[in-house]
């Protein structure tokens, strides 16, 4: 299984004190309790042992890569320059920056050659790129705002193909597909069904099969308003599928999603696990282990974000601590680690920002003394 996954003034000063110049390497911020701080020297040459970071100014006028080593957490800091709404994701080989919404295009790094892609192509004006990874060795890139799944060949980055999703349009153009799993030569992708024509209100909600060969959509599951799906590492039969919008249609919070897991084989939801109803705030991006151990974020009215751990097996969770940061995006890797951008947001523009590392078994922060910091808040967050 891979895993794929899926906002504001300043820095305190304190963290500008970790700042330098650009092409630097230093170690920032926390630094893991059981490693040295020794790191070879050029991170961003570096083709395994590294997170690849999407880093965006607090005005979102510039965005830049980043390269954090996994054991020591040194950093090697504006590498290049993105756009200011990226995101990073590692597969197959290689790297993808996908410039979303008024960018719309994507670029493709080869690792250890980060200051410059190897070649970038429009997804199309407007397009809203999201997700990109490749199956039977060509790239599937879904568009939020598009009614089909393009298919790229890598060598040339000519689009040779397409999934169709038409049939599932609500309306507005398109059924809004997001995040991905891919499971052996399946993938798994989301459509949130949003009705851009009407506040962005929810209009479904459905999971598809892609055979990847084929091009073609297999099966086809309602799950819920605005689905997002997410990899249980080891256990090539079951997603984890979040669901629920953020705002209902009189603008207060909705609170109308939960987190389930679902079964591939027979396409039977479980019970539910956590819900937005008794939390009293939205569900965000999850991450999980083998071991049935998982890490996911919400936000409540006041824009506060809450890291929780949950046991997926039994549905016992708990809040792990409560942040005045704007919790961006959060990535599971193969070390059972959660690594979480967080950002000033809302609740406090003046709140900070940094790489937050949780130990998923343990329910652990590993970063309890000080993020990770760079010198622009991180965004999106990949690995190799």
């Amino acid at each position: 299984m891979t895993r794929i996954s899926n906002s504001s003034l300043s820095f305190p000063a304190a963290l500008f004190a970790c700042a330098a110049a650009p092409g630097a390497i230093v170690a920032c911020g926390a630094v893991p309790p059981d490693a040295a701080v020794d790191t070879p020297a050029s991170l961003r040459n570096r083709v395994e042992g590294i997170a690849v970071v999407a880093t965006v100014a607090t005005d979102y006028s510039v965005g830049a890569l980043a390269a954090v080593d996994l054991e020591t957490w040194a950093t090697d800091d504006e590498i290049a320059t993105v756009s200011s709404d990226p995101a990073v994701m590692a597969d197959g080989g290689w790297l993808f920056v996908l410039n979303r919404y008024g960018f719309d295009t994507v670029r493709i790094y080869e690792p250890g050659v980060l200051e410059m892609p190897a070649a970038e192509f429009s997804a199309g004006d407007r397009a809203n790129p999201q997700v990109a990874l490749v199956c039977g060795g060509e790239l599937f890139v879904t568009l939020h705002s598009r009614d089909y799944l393009p298919v790229y060949d890598l060598s040339s980055t000519w689009m040779v193909g397409s999934v169709d999703l038409s049939p599932f349009d609500d309306g507005d153009g398109s059924p809004e597909a997001s995040t991905v799993v891919r499971i052996g030569e399946k993938l798994y992708v989301a459509l949130e069904q949003f009705d851009q024509m009407n506040d962005w209100m929810p209009a479904g909600g459905r999971v598809i099969e892609v055979d990847c060969a084929s091009r073609a959509v297999e099966r086809v599951w309602e799950v819920g308003n605005a689905p997002t799906v997410h990899p249980y590492p080891d256990h090539d039969d079951r997603l984890i599928i979040r669901t629920g919008v953020f705002f209902d249609s009189n603008h207060g919070m909705a609170y109308d999603g939960a987190i389930r897991l679902f079964d591939i084989t027979n396409g039977e939801l479980s019970d539910t696990l956590v819900d937005e109803e008794s939390l009293e705030a939205n569900l965000g991006p999850v991450a999980a282990t083998a071991n049935g151990k998982a890490i996911f974020l919400s936000s409540d009215a006041a824009w506060r974000y809450t890291i929780h751990c949950l046991d997926l097996e039994t549905g016992v969770s708990r809040s792990a601590e409560t942040t005045d940061m704007y919790l961006a995006s959060m990535t599971g890797n193969d070390r059972g680690e959660a690594w979480i951008a967080a950002r000033p947001g809302p609740a406090d523009p003046g709140a900070g920002g940094g790489i937050i590392v949780y130990d998923i078994d343990r329910c652990e922060n590993r970063t309890s003394g000080a993020p990770v910091s760079l010198s622009m808040p991180p965004y999106s967050i990949t690995f190799y």
